[in-house]
């Protein structure tokens, strides 16, 4: 059964019905903690996906890493 508490997560700062850009900086975000995204994709994009990731030698948490960075950028 999923959490219903308010959301608070103080490792990113982040206050319920606070702008989740205002609470993200390079100062507050630590590349090593972890997190799960659920994420409803077709079983084509899936196999397209994993595979891309397997041609490269990487995860798909790190090719989707990969785009964050490339099309978002470091500065968040």
């Amino acid at each position: 059964m999923p959490d219903s508490s308010p959301i608070n997560d103080s490792r990113i700062g982040v206050q319920q019905g606070e702008p989740l850009r205002s609470c993200l900086s390079s100062t507050n975000l630590d590349d090593t903690i972890r997190t799960t995204l659920s994420l409803s994709l077709t079983v084509g994009d899936k196999k397209r996906l994993k595979s891309m990731a397997m041609n490269r030698g990487m995860t798909i948490a790190a090719l989707v890493h990969e785009w964050i960075v490339e099309f978002a950028g470091e500065d968040n």
